[in-house]
Protein backbone atom coordinates (compact mmCIF):
# COMPACT_ATOMS: atom_id res chain seq x y z
CA UNK A 1 0.00 0.00 0.00
CA UNK A 2 1.64 3.29 -1.01
CA UNK A 3 2.12 5.97 1.64
CA UNK A 4 0.80 9.31 0.59
CA UNK A 5 2.22 12.59 2.07
CA UNK A 6 1.40 16.17 1.45
CA UNK A 7 4.34 18.22 0.04
CA UNK A 8 3.52 21.05 2.43
CA UNK A 9 3.88 18.77 5.42
CA UNK A 10 7.45 17.78 4.40
CA UNK A 11 9.78 19.30 7.00
CA UNK A 12 12.97 18.39 5.18
CA UNK A 13 12.28 20.90 2.46
CA UNK A 14 12.87 23.98 4.72
CA UNK A 15 15.69 22.52 6.75
CA UNK A 16 18.49 24.37 4.97
CA UNK A 17 16.65 27.67 5.17
CA UNK A 18 16.23 27.54 8.94
CA UNK A 19 19.86 26.48 9.33
CA UNK A 20 21.06 29.58 7.51
CA UNK A 21 18.80 31.78 9.62
CA UNK A 22 20.31 30.27 12.75
CA UNK A 23 23.87 30.98 11.58
CA UNK A 24 22.99 34.61 10.82
CA UNK A 25 21.43 35.07 14.28
CA UNK A 26 24.43 33.65 16.06
CA UNK A 27 26.84 35.84 14.13
CA UNK A 28 24.80 38.92 14.91
CA UNK A 29 24.75 38.06 18.59
CA UNK A 30 28.51 37.64 18.69
CA UNK A 31 29.08 40.93 16.92
CA UNK A 32 26.93 42.81 19.45
CA UNK A 33 28.81 41.12 22.35
CA UNK A 34 32.20 42.19 21.06
CA UNK A 35 31.12 45.75 20.36
CA UNK A 36 29.45 46.29 23.75
CA UNK A 37 32.07 48.19 25.93
CA UNK A 38 31.86 50.28 29.14
CA UNK A 39 33.24 53.80 29.00
CA UNK A 40 35.65 54.85 31.84
CA UNK A 41 34.30 57.67 33.94
CA UNK A 42 36.83 60.39 34.95
CA UNK A 43 36.30 62.04 38.35
CA UNK A 44 38.07 65.35 38.73
CA UNK A 45 38.77 66.45 42.26
CA UNK A 46 40.07 69.98 42.56
CA UNK A 47 41.78 70.53 45.91
CA UNK A 48 43.14 73.93 45.04
CA UNK A 49 46.76 72.78 45.22
CA UNK A 50 49.01 73.44 42.35
CA UNK A 51 50.71 70.46 40.92
CA UNK A 52 54.37 70.39 41.68
CA UNK A 53 56.43 69.73 38.64
CA UNK A 54 59.86 68.35 39.31
CA UNK A 55 62.24 69.21 36.58
CA UNK A 56 65.15 66.87 36.24
CA UNK A 57 68.42 68.55 35.59
CA UNK A 58 69.91 67.12 32.46
CA UNK A 59 73.56 66.48 33.03
CA UNK A 60 75.44 66.41 29.80
CA UNK A 61 77.44 63.29 29.20
CA UNK A 62 81.04 64.06 28.56
CA UNK A 63 83.77 61.65 27.59
CA UNK A 64 86.94 61.95 29.60
CA UNK A 65 90.07 61.56 27.65
CA UNK A 66 92.31 58.82 28.94
CA UNK A 67 95.41 60.24 30.48
CA UNK A 68 98.40 58.55 29.06
CA UNK A 69 100.97 57.67 31.67
CA UNK A 70 104.37 59.00 31.02
CA UNK A 71 106.86 56.24 30.07
CA UNK A 72 109.41 55.35 32.78
CA UNK A 73 112.74 57.03 32.42
CA UNK A 74 115.27 55.00 30.54
CA UNK A 75 118.06 53.55 32.64
CA UNK A 76 121.35 54.40 31.08
CA UNK A 77 123.16 51.27 29.97
CA UNK A 78 126.54 50.67 31.48
CA UNK A 79 129.15 50.85 28.85
CA UNK A 80 131.19 47.71 28.52
CA UNK A 81 134.81 48.41 29.15
CA UNK A 82 136.96 46.32 26.92
CA UNK A 83 140.39 45.88 28.34
CA UNK A 84 143.02 45.08 25.81
CA UNK A 85 145.61 42.72 27.22
CA UNK A 86 148.93 42.55 25.56
CA UNK A 87 149.66 39.09 24.30
CA UNK A 88 153.27 38.43 23.59
CA UNK A 89 152.73 34.77 22.79
CA UNK A 90 154.00 33.88 19.39
CA UNK A 91 151.47 32.06 17.26
CA UNK A 92 152.61 30.30 14.19
CA UNK A 93 150.37 31.19 11.33
CA UNK A 94 149.69 28.65 8.66
CA UNK A 95 149.59 30.25 5.25
CA UNK A 96 147.60 28.35 2.67
CA UNK A 97 148.64 29.31 -0.80
CA UNK A 98 146.15 29.05 -3.58
CA UNK A 99 147.13 26.80 -6.39
CA UNK A 100 146.03 27.21 -9.97
CA UNK A 101 146.32 23.50 -10.53
CA UNK A 102 143.03 22.31 -8.99
CA UNK A 103 143.37 18.83 -10.43
CA UNK A 104 146.08 17.84 -7.96
CA UNK A 105 144.90 15.68 -5.08
CA UNK A 106 145.02 17.27 -1.66
CA UNK A 107 146.84 15.18 0.92
CA UNK A 108 145.07 15.07 4.28
CA UNK A 109 147.13 13.84 7.20
CA UNK A 110 145.35 12.04 10.04
CA UNK A 111 146.55 12.80 13.52
CA UNK A 112 145.47 10.10 15.97
CA UNK A 113 143.77 11.27 19.13
CA UNK A 114 145.79 10.50 22.22
CA UNK A 115 143.58 9.36 25.08
CA UNK A 116 145.13 9.95 28.45
CA UNK A 117 144.86 7.00 30.76
CA UNK A 118 143.51 7.40 34.25
CA UNK A 119 146.07 8.36 36.81
CA UNK A 120 146.83 5.73 39.42
CA UNK A 121 145.18 6.24 42.77
CA UNK A 122 147.32 7.84 45.44
CA UNK A 123 146.89 5.07 48.01
CA UNK A 124 146.81 2.11 45.61
CA UNK A 125 149.40 -0.59 46.27
CA UNK A 126 150.74 -2.25 43.13
CA UNK A 127 152.06 -5.78 42.87
CA UNK A 128 153.85 -5.28 39.56
CA UNK A 129 154.71 -1.98 37.88
CA UNK A 130 156.56 -0.90 34.78
CA UNK A 131 159.68 -0.02 36.80
CA UNK A 132 160.01 -2.25 39.83
CA UNK A 133 161.60 -0.89 43.03
CA UNK A 134 165.31 -1.54 43.42
CA UNK A 135 167.55 -1.80 46.45
CA UNK A 136 170.67 0.39 46.23
CA UNK A 137 173.13 -1.77 44.33
CA UNK A 138 170.59 -4.39 43.23
CA UNK A 139 169.07 -7.51 44.75
CA UNK A 140 172.46 -8.99 45.50
CA UNK A 141 173.28 -6.09 47.79
CA UNK A 142 169.86 -6.40 49.41
CA UNK A 143 170.45 -10.04 50.32
CA UNK A 144 173.94 -9.19 51.55
CA UNK A 145 172.45 -6.52 53.80
CA UNK A 146 169.96 -9.00 55.25
CA UNK A 147 172.64 -11.64 55.78
CA UNK A 148 175.00 -9.17 57.44
CA UNK A 149 172.49 -7.44 59.70
CA UNK A 150 170.28 -10.33 60.73
CA UNK A 151 171.04 -11.43 64.30
CA UNK A 152 170.75 -15.17 64.75
CA UNK A 153 168.63 -15.99 67.83
CA UNK A 154 170.97 -17.44 70.47
CA UNK A 155 168.73 -20.33 71.46
CA UNK A 156 168.16 -21.36 67.83
CA UNK A 157 171.87 -21.13 67.09
CA UNK A 158 172.75 -23.30 70.09
CA UNK A 159 170.16 -25.89 69.11
CA UNK A 160 171.22 -25.87 65.45
CA UNK A 161 167.82 -24.60 64.20
CA UNK A 162 167.76 -23.10 60.70
CA UNK A 163 164.98 -21.64 58.61
CA UNK A 164 163.70 -19.03 56.18
CA UNK A 165 161.16 -16.29 56.68
CA UNK A 166 159.43 -14.57 53.74
CA UNK A 167 158.61 -10.98 54.63
CA UNK A 168 156.21 -8.85 52.58
CA UNK A 169 156.37 -5.07 52.82
CA UNK A 170 155.39 -1.91 50.97
CA UNK A 171 157.93 0.37 49.33
CA UNK A 172 156.53 3.89 49.53
CA UNK A 173 156.89 6.65 46.96
CA UNK A 174 159.94 7.97 48.77
CA UNK A 175 161.55 4.49 48.92
CA UNK A 176 160.91 3.90 52.63
CA UNK A 177 159.75 0.54 54.03
CA UNK A 178 156.31 0.24 55.66
CA UNK A 179 153.74 -2.39 56.61
CA UNK A 180 156.20 -5.29 56.90
CA UNK A 181 154.59 -8.64 57.77
CA UNK A 182 155.49 -12.32 57.68
CA UNK A 183 153.78 -14.26 54.90
CA UNK A 184 155.68 -17.55 55.27
CA UNK A 185 157.99 -18.96 57.92
CA UNK A 186 159.80 -22.23 58.67
CA UNK A 187 159.99 -21.44 62.37
CA UNK A 188 158.11 -18.68 64.27
CA UNK A 189 161.18 -18.05 66.43
CA UNK A 190 162.78 -16.20 63.50
CA UNK A 191 159.77 -13.94 62.73
CA UNK A 192 160.58 -11.06 65.07
CA UNK A 193 164.20 -10.76 63.92
CA UNK A 194 163.18 -11.01 60.26
CA UNK A 195 160.76 -8.12 60.64
CA UNK A 196 163.36 -6.05 62.49
CA UNK A 197 166.07 -6.43 59.86
CA UNK A 198 163.64 -5.72 57.00
CA UNK A 199 162.39 -2.53 58.68
CA UNK A 200 166.01 -1.43 59.15
CA UNK A 201 166.79 -1.49 55.42
CA UNK A 202 167.75 1.84 53.81
CA UNK A 203 165.49 3.55 51.33
CA UNK A 204 164.95 1.82 48.00
CA UNK A 205 164.64 3.34 44.59
CA UNK A 206 160.80 3.60 44.34
CA UNK A 207 158.80 1.85 41.66
CA UNK A 208 157.18 3.78 38.83
CA UNK A 209 153.95 3.37 36.90
CA UNK A 210 153.32 5.62 33.88
CA UNK A 211 156.29 7.72 34.90
CA UNK A 212 155.08 8.41 38.44
CA UNK A 213 156.33 6.99 41.74
CA UNK A 214 153.81 4.57 43.25
CA UNK A 215 153.53 2.27 46.25
CA UNK A 216 154.65 -1.27 45.45
CA UNK A 217 154.34 -4.47 47.45
CA UNK A 218 157.56 -6.52 47.62
CA UNK A 219 158.68 -9.78 49.22
CA UNK A 220 162.19 -10.80 50.30
CA UNK A 221 163.49 -13.93 52.04
CA UNK A 222 165.34 -13.62 55.34
CA UNK A 223 167.44 -16.79 55.70
CA UNK A 224 168.86 -18.03 58.96
CA UNK A 225 171.65 -20.50 58.08
CA UNK A 226 174.38 -21.71 60.40
CA UNK A 227 176.91 -22.32 57.63
CA UNK A 228 176.07 -19.11 55.73
CA UNK A 229 175.25 -20.96 52.50
CA UNK A 230 171.53 -20.27 52.63
CA UNK A 231 171.82 -16.86 51.00
CA UNK A 232 173.95 -18.23 48.18
CA UNK A 233 170.83 -19.90 46.78
CA UNK A 234 168.97 -16.60 46.44
CA UNK A 235 171.76 -14.04 46.17
CA UNK A 236 172.04 -12.20 42.85
CA UNK A 237 175.32 -11.64 41.11
CA UNK A 238 177.45 -9.45 43.36
CA UNK A 239 180.56 -7.63 42.30
CA UNK A 240 183.68 -9.55 43.13
CA UNK A 241 181.84 -12.89 43.49
CA UNK A 242 181.49 -13.79 39.81
CA UNK A 243 184.29 -16.32 39.94
CA UNK A 244 182.99 -18.09 43.02
CA UNK A 245 179.49 -18.22 41.54
CA UNK A 246 180.82 -19.88 38.41
CA UNK A 247 182.64 -22.47 40.50
CA UNK A 248 179.48 -23.14 42.50
CA UNK A 249 177.44 -23.54 39.32
CA UNK A 250 179.87 -26.15 37.98
CA UNK A 251 179.82 -28.15 41.18
CA UNK A 252 176.02 -28.11 41.31
CA UNK A 253 176.12 -28.78 45.04
CA UNK A 254 174.51 -25.54 46.22
CA UNK A 255 170.88 -26.28 45.32
CA UNK A 256 168.60 -29.05 44.21
CA UNK A 257 167.53 -29.15 40.58
CA UNK A 258 163.87 -29.39 41.64
CA UNK A 259 164.13 -26.48 44.07
CA UNK A 260 161.53 -23.73 43.61
CA UNK A 261 162.97 -20.22 43.95
CA UNK A 262 161.35 -16.97 45.00
CA UNK A 263 164.26 -14.73 43.94
CA UNK A 264 167.08 -15.64 41.59
CA UNK A 265 169.99 -13.89 39.96
CA UNK A 266 168.13 -13.53 36.67
CA UNK A 267 164.38 -13.32 37.16
CA UNK A 268 162.06 -14.77 34.49
CA UNK A 269 160.99 -12.31 31.82
CA UNK A 270 157.96 -12.22 29.56
CA UNK A 271 158.82 -11.68 25.86
CA UNK A 272 158.86 -7.90 25.54
CA UNK A 273 159.11 -7.22 29.25
CA UNK A 274 156.58 -6.64 31.98
CA UNK A 275 154.53 -4.02 30.05
CA UNK A 276 154.03 -6.62 27.30
CA UNK A 277 152.85 -9.15 29.89
CA UNK A 278 150.31 -6.69 31.30
CA UNK A 279 149.12 -5.86 27.77
CA UNK A 280 148.76 -9.57 26.95
CA UNK A 281 146.56 -10.12 29.99
CA UNK A 282 144.45 -7.06 29.19
CA UNK A 283 143.78 -8.01 25.57
CA UNK A 284 143.16 -11.73 26.16
CA UNK A 285 140.75 -11.48 29.10
CA UNK A 286 137.24 -12.74 28.33
CA UNK A 287 135.05 -10.84 30.74
CA UNK A 288 132.34 -13.25 32.03
CA UNK A 289 128.91 -12.08 30.84
CA UNK A 290 127.22 -12.70 34.17
CA UNK A 291 129.93 -10.71 35.93
CA UNK A 292 129.34 -7.83 33.50
CA UNK A 293 125.61 -7.95 34.16
CA UNK A 294 126.23 -7.89 37.92
CA UNK A 295 128.82 -5.06 37.58
CA UNK A 296 131.55 -7.14 39.23
CA UNK A 297 135.11 -5.86 38.83
CA UNK A 298 138.41 -5.99 40.71
CA UNK A 299 142.01 -7.17 40.74
CA UNK A 300 142.79 -10.89 40.99
CA UNK A 301 146.33 -11.81 42.10
CA UNK A 302 147.64 -15.04 40.56
CA UNK A 303 150.88 -16.78 41.44
CA UNK A 304 152.47 -18.96 38.77
CA UNK A 305 155.61 -21.06 38.47
CA UNK A 306 157.86 -20.40 35.47
CA UNK A 307 159.45 -23.75 34.63
CA UNK A 308 162.94 -24.36 33.25
CA UNK A 309 161.60 -24.26 29.67
CA UNK A 310 159.78 -20.95 30.32
CA UNK A 311 156.24 -22.35 30.36
CA UNK A 312 153.86 -21.11 33.10
CA UNK A 313 152.47 -23.81 35.39
CA UNK A 314 150.84 -24.40 38.77
CA UNK A 315 148.81 -21.20 38.67
CA UNK A 316 147.05 -20.50 41.95
CA UNK A 317 145.06 -17.66 43.49
CA UNK A 318 146.68 -15.34 45.99
CA UNK A 319 143.81 -12.87 46.18
CA UNK A 320 140.28 -13.63 45.03
CA UNK A 321 137.54 -11.22 43.91
CA UNK A 322 134.71 -13.35 42.52
CA UNK A 323 134.63 -17.03 41.46
CA UNK A 324 133.77 -16.05 37.89
CA UNK A 325 136.66 -13.59 37.64
CA UNK A 326 138.99 -16.01 39.46
CA UNK A 327 138.43 -18.77 36.89
CA UNK A 328 139.06 -16.41 33.99
CA UNK A 329 142.23 -15.05 35.64
CA UNK A 330 143.66 -18.56 36.05
CA UNK A 331 142.77 -19.39 32.45
CA UNK A 332 144.40 -16.33 30.89
CA UNK A 333 147.59 -16.72 32.98
CA UNK A 334 147.97 -20.39 32.01
CA UNK A 335 147.45 -19.46 28.34
CA UNK A 336 150.47 -17.13 28.31
CA UNK A 337 153.30 -17.99 25.92
CA UNK A 338 156.65 -19.21 27.18
CA UNK A 339 158.79 -16.85 29.21
CA UNK A 340 162.54 -16.42 29.30
CA UNK A 341 163.28 -18.72 32.26
CA UNK A 342 164.98 -17.56 35.41
CA UNK A 343 168.61 -18.43 36.16
CA UNK A 344 170.57 -19.08 39.30
CA UNK A 345 174.34 -19.46 39.11
CA UNK A 346 174.06 -19.72 35.35
CA UNK A 347 171.51 -22.55 35.40
CA UNK A 348 167.82 -22.31 34.49
CA UNK A 349 165.61 -22.95 37.50
CA UNK A 350 161.96 -22.91 38.47
CA UNK A 351 160.83 -19.55 39.83
CA UNK A 352 157.56 -18.51 41.45
CA UNK A 353 156.10 -15.33 39.96
CA UNK A 354 153.10 -13.17 40.88
CA UNK A 355 150.86 -11.40 38.38
CA UNK A 356 147.84 -9.09 38.79
CA UNK A 357 144.86 -9.67 36.48
CA UNK A 358 142.67 -6.56 36.38
CA UNK A 359 138.97 -6.72 35.51
CA UNK A 360 137.52 -3.27 34.87
CA UNK A 361 133.99 -2.57 33.67
CA UNK A 362 133.75 -0.68 30.36
CA UNK A 363 132.70 2.96 30.74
Amino acid sequence: MEVKKSPKADLEGKKSTWLLIGYVFILALMFVAFEWTERDKQVTTDTGMAAVVFEEEMVPITEQEEQQQAPPPEVPKAEEIIEIVENDAKVEETVIQASDDTEKAVEVKYTPVVVEEEEPEEQQIFQIVEEMPEFPGGMGECLKFLMKNAKYPTISQENGVQGKVSVKFVIEKDGSITDAKVVRTDNPVFNEEALRVVNSMPKWKPGKQRGKEVRVSYTVPVIFSLDGKGYQKAMSTAKGNTKSNATQAQSGSDFDENQLFQIVEEMPEFPGGLPAAVEYLRTNIRYPKTALQDSVQGRVIVQVVILEDGSPAQAQLIRSVDPRLDREALRVVQSMPKWIPGKQQGRVVKVRYTLPVVFKLPQ
